[in-house]
């Protein structure tokens, strides 16, 4: 579904990303790990037309999307959950809902009715301000008007970070649920939580990927997890 070949992304003449590669296939849950400033962000950044890349090659669906602007990827169904979450304060958990909602040819399956009968915290707050919302309620509104956009590859970035545990567990049962009809590739400094919650994985060490696999056998070895994922 996503293929991602050398890609070379700068932030001005900062090098940040050397020669990137990976793939997700339909269907899968894919982690990127690493420790901060690893390149994670970028890396979701560059896909989705954000930070573009400077040289190699992203298709996704067999479409090179390299060059495309970010509004034009989103409408092709790649939508990216920031880290910042980025909801409209001012706009009401409904209205939020409504202007990134989907208008295009692909089957709708998201609609704001949807999303309130499956997260009835945003239902409760459906007329409230979105700046008013708690850090994980933002989260959850965050991943929400994502769903709108009627994704085929849903990029999380960081979902569970400076969340409560309790809310932290909500998001991964959730992370669990769409897994079952939509693709999903995510970041996270959190490896328990990425460990539990993805089939595969991808390692970033200053701007290049160091380890792919499955995350079962990056669990069965704790030196690995130790030389590229523990705090220094």
């Amino acid at each position: 579904m996503l293929e991602v070949k050398d890609i070379h992304t700068y932030y001005g003449e900062s090098h940040a990303l050397h020669g990137v590669s990976l793939a997700v296939g339909e269907g899968e849950t894919v982690c990127l790990l690493g420790r901060n400033g690893a390149g994670k962000t970028t890396t979701l950044s560059s896909i989705v037309g954000i930070q573009p890349a400077h040289s190699g090659k992203i298709t996704f669906l067999g479409q090179e999307i390299t060059r495309k602007y970010a509004y034009a990827i989103t409408r092709m169904g790649l939508c990216l959950v920031p880290e910042d979450r980025r909801i409209f304060p001012d706009l009401t958990v409904e209205e939020n809902l409504e202007v990134s909602a989907y208008h295009g040819d692909r089957e709708i399956t998201w609609t704001t009715e949807r999303v309130f009968d499956e997260f009835p915290m945003l239902a409760e707050l459906r007329h409230q301000p979105g700046g008013t919302l708690s850090g994980g309620q933002q989260q959850m509104l965050a991943i929400a008007r994502a769903l709108v956009g009627q994704p085929l590859l849903l990029l999380l970035d960081e979902p569970s970070e400076g969340l409560a545990p309790v809310i932290v567990q909500q998001i991964g049962r959730l992370i669990d649920q769409l897994s079952e009809t939509t693709t999903i590739l995510f970041t996270d400094q959190n490896l328990r939580f990425a460990l539990k919650h993805a089939q595969r994985c991808y390692i970033l060490e200053k701007g290049q990927v160091v380890y792919q696999g499955t995350t079962q056998e990056l669990r069965d070895d704790p030196e690995l997890q130790h030389k590229y994922l523990s705090v220094a």
